[in-house]
């Protein structure tokens, strides 16, 4: 006899995340591939193309149910660099 603790309709709701997770990454990437083909872009492109990247390795972590600290880390780490920007910025 199989035990499971959690109801039914967590479970449920946990596997629709992660399959949705799954997908959004799947899209994501292939936005990404798609700014990547515009080899002659500006530098905003590029900034749009890395913040692709790192969504999609959120993603990708959450539909594998791995340990989101690294791409939680980078993720937050770019949000920081992009805010200072921001900043200075303003204040110039």
């Amino acid at each position: 006899m199989r035990h499971n603790s959690c109801p039914p309709n967590v479970r449920d709701t946990g596997v629709t995340l992660v399959e949705v997770a799954a997908r959004l990454a799947h899209s994501c990437y292939r936005l990404y591939q798609f700014w990547e083909s515009l080899r002659e872009a500006p530098g905003e492109v590029e900034v749009i193309k890395n913040d692709l990247m790192l969504l999609t390795s959120l993603l990708r972590d959450i539909s594998k149910d791995v340990d989101l600290s690294l791409s939680v880390t980078l993720t937050l780490e770019a949000c920081n660099a992009k805010v200072k920007v921001s900043s200075s910025n303003v204040t110039s």
